[in-house]
């Protein structure tokens, strides 16, 4: 009509991520969940691509990490919007009690029949459904979420390597940066010298 408009595009490039094809990742990279995304969804991603815009426009001190921070953001609020009606389709109500309990403790050493037994599910079922939701299994999922707070932790120049693992639950520096490396493709000090704000 006559209203004013304006539309970012963004490509990413996600031909390197390996995921299981029944996945509920699968229907986001391939397309096959774009017919979920709702009107409100749409919006709040406007709104986080103009955040993105005004970032790289003004380059503020340690723009480039924030950038970064801000495409993860939008990622993260697409995958949740095309998810939203698999989960809810196909059980994830069954595996939601253990996966929040790992996301408000990833730093214990919670066993998988434990978070099995929080969902009533024998463990060899919870690790099915788990890995099928989810794309990965309980152990991976908290792993990646103990390196995602160790990024922030290492980034706020507050912390050494082994500071920084104690505090996401590892107490094994060496393992930790090993761990680290497997899952970022850098060293720790590798990480914080590329991506640090010194």
């Amino acid at each position: 009509g006559n209203e004013d408009f304006w539309h970012i595009t963004v490509n990413f490039d996600m031909t390197t991520m390996s995921v299981p094809s029944y996945s509920a990742v699968a229907d986001v990279l391939y397309g096959t969940g774009l017919d979920y995304i709702k009107t409100s969804d749409t919006v709040r991603l406007g709104d986080l691509m103009e955040n993105l815009l005004g970032i790289w426009k003004t380059k503020p001190l340690g723009y480039k990490l924030s950038a970064k921070a801000m495409v993860y953001e939008i990622l993260g609020e697409y995958f949740v919007s095309v998810i939203r009606k698999y989960r809810k389709d196909t059980g994830y109500s069954k595996i939601s009690v253990a996966k929040q309990y790992i996301d408000e403790n990833y730093t214990s050493d919670v066993s998988t029949g434990v978070l099995a037994n929080m969902c009533s599910l024998s463990e060899t079922h919870f690790r099915r459904m788990f890995f099928k939701l989810m794309g990965i299994t309980p152990n991976e999922y908290k792993t990646n979420k103990r390196i995602l707070k160790a990024k922030d932790l290492l980034l706020t120049g507050d912390f050494t390597v082994a500071e920084a693992a104690a505090k996401v639950g590892i107490e094994d520096a060496n393992y930790f940066s090993r761990v680290f490396k497997k899952k970022t493709g850098f060293s720790p000090t590798e990480y914080v010298n590329m991506y640090g704000l010194s």
